[in-house]
């Protein structure tokens, strides 16, 4: 059962998971997380982080395949993009998301402590996830077989994607690039970012796979192009994800998008 499922009014219930959520129950039917360490309820309308899919309905992807054994030309499909491809983590008031009936995490404090901020992170990462997840749930429900065996591929898959914020739009494109080994685990060796319009800042803070995250130094992207080697191996069957933010530290103070780029399949 999701941690941010909606439920009705019965005043007030704190829950643990994993030592990382207190989950209160608040009127509008949405679930709310406070930081640690906080037995009050949150200050009224308080500034609240919620996640929104943003993948507008002519978003394709594009996947470039080619067998590295006995095969020399090269495969390309065009990819309609889920719902849930590219996703905005917003701060909004909390009026606003009890209103749209969303999940919501509560946002730490300025004066905060590390661990505070920290376990608010990991609250929103946990949003992030629970709705990617429920938008795609295929992708997280890939059977695996450690006697599967798989032709060894080079495959690279992208495409071009929108960010608006205050009536801005900035543009990007992005790939990734990866090899499929015979035992079906996949080698992640580039992963590429090109800013194409820049009307507001953003910054690359990192990238994600399966558990697994590479920190990319929260570099302002404008329409600047950088590729690097996440040099990942891992099992094949789940999304890499590139994260974008709006603020030069890439904090949780700040506005992000988490971009679904892929799926590496074997």
């Amino acid at each position: 059962m999701s941690i941010f499922k909606r439920l009705p009014l019965r005043g007030f219930l704190t829950v643990g998971i994993m030592g990382l959520l207190s989950i209160f129950l608040a009127q509008g039917g949405t679930a709310l997380a406070a930081p640690a360490g906080s037995q009050a309820a949150p200050a009224q309308n308080a500034t609240v982080v919620v996640v929104r899919d943003i993948t507008p309905s002519n978003c394709t992807r594009t996947l470039a395949s080619r067998n590295l054994v006995g095969q020399a030309h090269q495969t390309r499909t065009v990819i309609h993009c889920p719902a849930g491809t590219i996703v905005a983590v917003l701060h909004v008031p909390q009026s606003e998301a009890v209103a749209k009936h969303e999940a919501y995490v509560v946002m730490p404090s300025a004066a905060s402590s590390q661990a505070q901020q920290t376990q608010a992170g990991k609250q929103i990462d946990a949003l992030v996830a629970e709705t990617i997840a429920r938008m795609q749930p295929s992708a997280a429900s890939k059977p695996t077989s450690p006697l599967a065996s798989c032709a060894q591929r080079q495959q690279t898959a992208g495409g071009n994607w929108n960010w608006s914020e205050s009536g801005k739009t900035n543009k990007y494109y992005s790939t990734v690039s990866w090899n499929t080994n015979t035992d079906c685990t996949i080698y992640v060796y580039n992963s590429h970012l090109q800013g194409n319009a820049s009307p507001f800042a953003s910054y690359w803070g990192s990238d994600r796979y399966n558990g697994w995250e590479g920190q990319r130094g929260c570099i302002y992207v404008g329409t600047n192009s950088y590729s690097w080697n996440p040099q990942h191996n891992g099992s094949a069957g789940h999304s890499y994800q590139q994260v974008v933010w709006d603020g030069s530290h890439c904090t949780v103070f700040d506005n992000s998008i988490v971009v679904n780029v892929a799926t590496l399949n074997d």
